[in-house]
């Protein structure tokens, strides 16, 4: 159970509220411990057959060989980014495809490692699928992980044939990788089959909580390696989230920071020439023009749509390792915490996608 202290008596009850509706997923705890990462899903209503879900002339124009340079062409980059009739759209009346690859791009803290189990051990060996990823923790993984798949796709699909592959820490820079998913993407489509590119976000606040793992990892390496807690308070720990401080004992990530920039998310290269409105700008430009199905925080519409997709049947995806500890906050630092959100653009970010991909203050139109 998460509990509050609050500083001032007269915080305790709007604290209560807050984290009682913020705190629904569990915190995921890290993989250095041998767990996975997950939360509860938020059932949502999907834009299915009528919203996320295009027409057959709307496919079409999205999938359609004749008119292919559009998608990543100057004309596409024109369009505005508040329409979601410009993104890839998916038409499940056309489910199941007959072949093609998935590709899962896994973001830290919002499930994808209950997704990446459910890849490799679960709708891979039923339906006899091949399974592949690479990943680590330098930056070498990226050229290899690009190897490999290139490798992968030497090997023609076969008439019935899905593969799944997941890539993860390192393994892809998407602000610099999109010659790569525009080549493998035609790789693929050029046999008749399908390439799905997908990932998974959650809400902002509750995926920065999460990272507080990340903090009792730094205290427990310094106390292996010196003997001495490095003794962060909240605050210190929470100052470094959406930084570029390359000082910090294993940097807090944002969704949007590492959807951009994956492990250089920190690199004063990349991340310090943007703002946060031209980082969420070119966010959703990298969705528009490439990304086939956007879920935000709901697994069991992410196996629905998988499933159909290579018609397999439904095999349920089962949550692991749900972090039980418990964890006090403060209002103070709830409060810093949500102004962090906001600073780095995880905020906007995860609003973009939830009004493009599912609906999100729709009536307002």
């Amino acid at each position: 159970m998460t509990t509050i202290a609050p500083q001032q008596q007269r915080r305790r009850r709007h604290s209560a509220l807050l984290l009682s509706s913020v705190l629904i997923a569990p915190l995921c705890f890290a993989n250095y411990f041998g767990l996975y990462q997950t939360f509860t899903s938020i059932k949502l209503t999907p834009r299915l057959q009528d919203e996320i879900i295009a027409p057959q002339e709307s496919r079409r124009r999205h999938y359609g060989k004749a008119t292919s340079q559009h998608v990543y062409g100057t004309e596409r980059e024109r369009q505005n980014l508040n329409d979601a009739s410009t993104f890839r759209q998916l038409n499940v009346t056309e489910f199941p495809y007959k072949c093609g690859l998935i590709l899962f791009y896994h973001i830290p803290c919002t499930g994808g490692a209950s997704i990446n189990r459910w890849f490799k051990n679960k709708i891979s060996s039923a339906n006899n699928m091949e399974y592949f990823t690479f990943w680590g923790r330098n930056r070498t993984a990226r050229a290899s992980f690009a190897r490999k798949m290139n490798e992968q796709l030497k090997h023609s699909l076969g008439p019935s044939e899905w593969r799944l592959a997941q890539a993860h820490g390192c393994s892809l820079l998407p602000i610099q990788d999109e010659d790569n998913l525009r080549q493998w993407r035609q790789a693929v489509e050029s046999q008749g089959c399908r390439f799905i590119l997908t990932t998974v976000v959650r809400d902002a606040l509750s995926h920065s909580i999460s990272q507080l793992k990340e903090r009792d990892y730094a205290e427990m390496k310094a106390l292996k390696n010196t003997g001495e807690p490095i003794g962060f308070t909240m605050e210190e720990w929470v100052s470094y989230l959406g930084m570029t401080n390359r000082s910090a004992p294993r940097v807090w990530s944002s969704q949007l920071d590492y959807f951009l920039f994956n492990c250089w998310d920190k690199n004063k290269e990349l991340n310090d020439t943007m703002t946060k409105e031209e980082k969420v700008q070119k966010a959703i430009r990298i969705l528009r023009n490439h990304y086939d199905l956007v879920v935000y925080q709901n697994h069991d519409l992410f196996v629905e749509m998988i499933t159909k997709m290579v018609g397999s049947e439904q095999i349920p995806l089962r949550s692991s390792n749900q972090h039980k500890l418990e964890i006090n906050f403060t209002s103070q630092e709830l409060g810093l915490l949500k102004r962090k959100i906001h600073e780095n653009g995880d905020v906007d970010f995860i609003n973009a996608i939830r009004h493009i991909y599912h609906s999100h203050l729709n009536y307002l139109a």
